[in-house]
């Protein structure tokens, strides 16, 4: 499985380099004794490395493994949701491409490519590579080699004026594939368990509970950070999100804190001292306070948002700073509310810093929302919160929040108009 992240394969540039000279060298010398262009085995030399470096590069789990699983994958409609799915697909398309414009060989190179997927992911799923079987990531490589054979296909026929498939190229293509699908389903069966999505990431979590003292440490600097060096931890916690990253928790004697790991965010700190100092700084002051902690703490996350900074009651007492960020008018997952007392102390904060998504456009207005609000809720005092982008499943989409006068708000596809149910919490 390739992981979204480069920082999830911390050893890829290294591997891809002591793979891509050597292997380039060789392709490149043996081109002197066939009439192939250099450059275009070159390429096809540096993208077969990138292949193996990405799909075989040991992830940050070390030599965890995973015991024979392959993950039975979601639903078509869910997977190509999924950055990892789109970057299979991209990753098998060059490959293809220069084999196909280099051998003319379209139906053998199609076959060849989908061999060397179903052994990839064996290997992940068999080896002590710290990786992931998913056989969301052999259908996405096959659909990058499809696409690379049938781009190289239709290169090759321009350049020849002629297709470049032929019988013998039928014969041995088929033959490759009866002879490789037949052994792989077979090691398949008989070295891997097939388990639901739900299965891989609880593997996954027990393999991140591993690094604990990695955890430790980095969750003591945190709160060193923030309380000071003399603060002194107390009880603390963990919990496995469904996504199988870990929600850090810990009280100390000056405040809590909770964590996600392994992102190494902070989503909220409290002091216990939540009353204000009775502080000499003005408004002013108080929110260059705040602003300068905002960007040690968030960095770019907060650049381009809109801040809003104001007293949290009508009496004189601490400050409310926040963040919000729009694109299109639309109101991005990010949240960052931070408490500033008139001392220029951070009581607390809470920060949700998820990547804007991309959205599609938004195609239904706020008085179509309302409309059909009051279909929905004939007697409810009905009236537009916000357009905001709302994760519906795997897949984010803009939505209209609506209140209805009820306890419960109601969301509306900005697309298409119909009521969606965003997911709740982590």
């Amino acid at each position: 499985m390739i992981d979204a992240s480069i920082a999830a394969l911390p050893d890829l540039w290294p591997i891809f380099l002591a793979l891509a000279l050597p292997i380039t060298a060789v392709v490149v010398l043996g081109a002197r004794q066939e009439d192939r262009p250099t450059w275009a085995l070159a390429l096809f030399a540096v993208s077969v490395a990138g292949v193996l470096a990405v799909t075989l590069s040991p992830g940050q789990n070390g030599d965890a493994g995973q015991s024979g699983l392959c993950e039975s994958g979601l639903p078509l409609g869910s997977m190509f949701s999924d950055s990892s799915t789109r970057l299979n697909v991209l990753l098998f398309i060059p490959s293809t491409l220069f084999a196909v414009r280099l051998f003319r060989r379209p139906l053998v190179t199609l076959a060849v490519a989908g061999s060397v997927t179903g052994l990839i992911e064996l290997i992940q799923a068999e080896g002590a590579l710290g990786r992931a079987c998913s056989y969301d990531d052999l259908i996405a490589n096959l659909l990058g080699a499809l696409l690379g054979v049938v781009a190289g296909t239709l290169w090759s026929r321009g350049r020849h004026r002629g297709w470049p498939i032929t019988m013998r190229d039928t014969v041995w293509g088929v033959g490759v594939a009866a002879v490789a699908g037949t052994s792989l389903t077979w090691l398949f069966h008989t070295n891997t368990t097939s388990t639901r999505h739900d299965a891989r990431r609880e593997t996954q979590s027990r393999i991140l509970a591993k690094d604990e003292s990695q955890r430790e440490e980095w969750l003591e600097s945190i709160v060193t950070r923030l309380y000071g060096k003399d603060v002194q931890a107390g009880e603390g916690g963990t919990q496995i999100l469904r996504d199988g990253r870990l929600r850090l928790t810990l009280e100390t004697n000056k405040g809590n804190i909770t964590a996600i790991w392994p992102d190494r965010t902070v989503t909220q700190a409290w002091s216990t001292n939540n009353q204000d100092d009775h502080g000499a700084l003005t408004p002013a002051q108080m929110r260059r306070a705040g602003e300068h902690f905002a960007r040690s703490w968030f960095g770019n996350r907060v650049k381009g948002a809109r801040e809003t900074f104001g007293p949290i009651n009508t009496k004189d007492g601490a400050y409310h700073l926040g963040y919000r960020r729009y694109r299109n008018d639309v109101m991005m997952p990010l949240r960052i509310d931070i408490t500033v007392t008139t001392s220029g102390r951070i009581m607390g904060f809470t920060a949700q810093t998820t990547s804007d998504p991309r959205l599609p456009p938004v195609t239904v207005s706020s008085s179509q929302a309302l409309s059909t609000a009051r279909k929905l809720y004939p007697t409810g005092k009905v009236r537009i919160v916000q357009l905001l982008a709302q994760r519906v499943g795997d897949e984010w989409r803009p939505a209209w929040m609506i209140a209805t006068g009820g306890d419960e708000a109601l969301f509306l596809d900005a697309v298409t108009g119909k009521q969606i149910h965003p997911q709740q919490g982590d």
